[in-house]
């Protein structure tokens, strides 16, 4: 069962398919993944904020809800929970590095 957050691994991505629940505004932890500690997720209405800390890992690949992203150590977004709300903001990442969606923005590190 993957319960509230709908996190799961499979074939090297972090996958993340949340449920949302009108009792929890919002609820958040820290995950360790593939040789990165401490890659924070925070989940909101409508939203989910990611940071992958700072390191000489490799980029971690995340899917949620079926859009795959590749967020490399450093980077820190904001990602629209789709069917939920229109696109917020994403990946904030070093220079040429990894893949975003149309529409997604870059945050200020935590």
């Amino acid at each position: 069962m993957r319960g509230l957050t709908g996190l799961e691994t499979r074939g090297g991505v972090l996958r993340l398919d949340p449920v949302p629940l009108p009792e929890m505004s919002e609820y958040g932890f820290t995950i360790s993944f593939r040789g990165h500690w401490g890659i924070r997720l925070q989940m909101r209405p409508g939203q989910l904020h990611v940071h992958i800390p700072s390191s000489d890992r490799e980029p971690v690949d995340l899917d949620l809800e079926g859009r795959t992203l590749s967020l490399p150590p450093g980077a820190t977004c904001e990602l629209a929970l789709t069917g939920r709300t229109p696109p917020l903001s994403g990946p904030s990442e070093p220079a040429g590095q990894g893949r975003t969606d149309p529409g997604d923005t870059p945050v200020a590190p935590p």
